[in-house]
């Protein structure tokens, strides 16, 4: 799924889907549908569209071409049965940024990690579901793309949020108190921390 704040597009090549369904599109020409994302991302009416397409890889690259292109990566980092978590905005958040030029996804995402919560000696112990989102800024529709990946570190580090970024707090919650943290973050973070949450449990049983 592409989120844009609160909504969503999803991408189907499920030929059951009604045709009548106006949360359904069919996608048959790009600059048809090009017209129709816009028309819906600008219209700031709440929406969680289905876009229909028996070639979904296509789809993917017409849809994608729709918007200037972001790179970023991010982490979870977990270290003496602690995680970390930020705030920004207002918002419950993970750190993450956009790549630096001919940087990979995983050194990005320790910089940045290391950059907005000053913690150090930072290791990749595994990859996390990406996730994509709309935005607009300086005249322009963006699609982020973010990598991230679960990693770990020395357990008597204290967070120091990077205040020039917009980050008000970062610090270390219990397992319990990341689940319950969840749903105050963006939901295109939804799968991250499900996934971070689902290694936990199976962890414990």
């Amino acid at each position: 799924m592409i989120f844009f704040e609160e909504n969503f597009f999803r991408f189907s090549d499920d030929a059951s889907l009604p045709a009548t369904d106006p949360a359904v599109w069919i996608h048959r020409q790009k600059q048809s549908t090009r017209a129709a994302v816009f028309r819906l991302l600008e219209s700031g009416v709440p929406f969680r569209q289905v876009i229909y397409s028996p070639d979904p890889a296509q789809l993917h690259a017409d849809f994608c071409s729709f918007f200037r292109e972001v790179e970023a990566a991010g982490g979870v980092v977990m270290a003496g049965g602690r995680l970390l978590v930020i705030k920004r905005f207002g918002k419950i958040d993970l750190p993450k940024g956009h790549l630096e030029a001919g940087e990979s996804p995983e050194a990005g995402a320790m910089r940045e990690v290391e950059e907005e919560c000053g913690i150090g000696g930072l290791q990749v112990t595994g990859s996390l579901p990406d996730t994509r989102h709309l935005y607009f800024r300086e005249g322009r529709w963006c699609l982020k793309h973010t990598c991230w990946y679960l990693m770990s570190c020395s357990p008597d580090q204290e967070p120091a949020p990077q205040t020039e970024e917009g980050i008000e707090a970062a610090y270390w919650v219990s397992p319990e108190q990341f689940s319950a943290l969840s749903g105050q973050a963006h939901p295109s973070l939804q799968p991250v921390f499900r996934n971070v949450l689902d290694r936990l449990a199976a962890c414990n049983t």
